[in-house]
């Protein structure tokens, strides 16, 4: 009597796991999949990272807690932001003759997580820390509005409504892989 109980319960767990890793992905991508075109989720992704560099300028040397959690939530955000972009908008990019923009968009993700790795190895409450997030958002600042002025305007205008869907769509399926 008892074996059948305890593979019930451990099938219920499992079944709970799983119910619950989906539905942690679907409120990570939530946000996302309701902002609509591809562009525009792109533009609420930068939105939202710009808003957690607010919260973590806001923060006092000794928050050190505090800017260790906020920097890991910019992290997995813009991380996934890039997943999306890397395999699917620079990829489309570079299919519709803007390699080198692309290109380029791809180098500055390289900076992105040099400064993630230097910030992550610099004490939180150093007195360098804070400018250092400075400069960082400041570069990744530039990097959003030639994105969102320039680069993918272009693109989407280069692209059909049903191929605009299609990369939407792929890039909603990218994102919940690291969701």
């Amino acid at each position: 009597m008892r074996g059948p109980r305890v593979a019930t319960a451990a099938a219920a767990g499992v079944a709970l796991g799983l119910a619950a890793h989906w539905l942690r992905k679907a409120a990570v991508q939530g946000p996302s999949l309701l902002a609509g075109r591809w562009d525009s989720v792109l533009a609420a992704e930068h939105a939202a990272a710009l808003r957690v560099f607010d919260r973590i300028e806001r923060t006092g040397q000794d928050d050190v807690l505090r800017r260790k959690t906020l920097l890991a939530m910019l992290k997995h955000a813009i991380s996934k932001h890039a997943f999306q972009e890397e395999n699917v908008v620079y990829a489309m990019m570079r299919d519709h003759d803007l390699t080198a923009a692309a290109d380029h968009l791809n180098h500055d993700h390289g900076y992105v997580k040099q400064y993630f790795f230097d910030l992550g190895e610099m004490p939180a409450d150093s007195p360098e820390w804070l400018p250092k997030v400075k400069a960082f958002r400041a570069m990744i600042e530039e990097h959003m509005r030639e994105e969102e002025d320039t680069l993918f305007p272009q693109l989407r205008g280069a692209l059909s409504d049903a191929q605009n869907r299609h990369v939407t769509a792929a890039m909603h399926r990218e994102g919940l892989k690291l969701a």
